[in-house]
């Protein structure tokens, strides 16, 4: 049986911490709403992905926002098959192990 309230507090706690090391905007955690999508059933409505919002950073010269812009669109992959993100300054969105994706945003 999934623990939602823990579940929830652990995303909203990795939404924070990568809105502000990406970003360097440090949000509260009650000011993100987030929405979890599970794959398989994304793919049996006919969905083929989330989009993600195309706001463009305006990073720091040496900030990984930086690097981000040089390699193009896409997520960012820290362990294939198991964890990916893409992030801007009001949305991150997480897929984790293929199988489900938390979407976070922020005001």
């Amino acid at each position: 049986m999934v623990e939602w309230d823990r579940f929830d507090t652990v995303f909203r706690k990795i939404a924070q911490g990568h809105r502000l090391y990406e970003t360097a905007q440090p949000i509260s955690s009650q000011r993100i709403a987030i929405r979890y999508t599970v794959i398989d059933e994304m793919k049996a409505a006919g969905s083929h992905g989330v989009a993600v919002s195309s706001t463009p950073l305006l990073p720091e010269v040496g900030s990984r926002a930086l690097e981000r812009l040089a390699r193009g669109p896409g997520p960012t992959v820290i362990q294939e098959g198991r964890f990916e993100f893409q992030t801007t300054p009001q949305h991150l969105q997480l897929k984790v192990r293929g199988v489900l994706i938390v979407d976070a945003y922020s005001d």
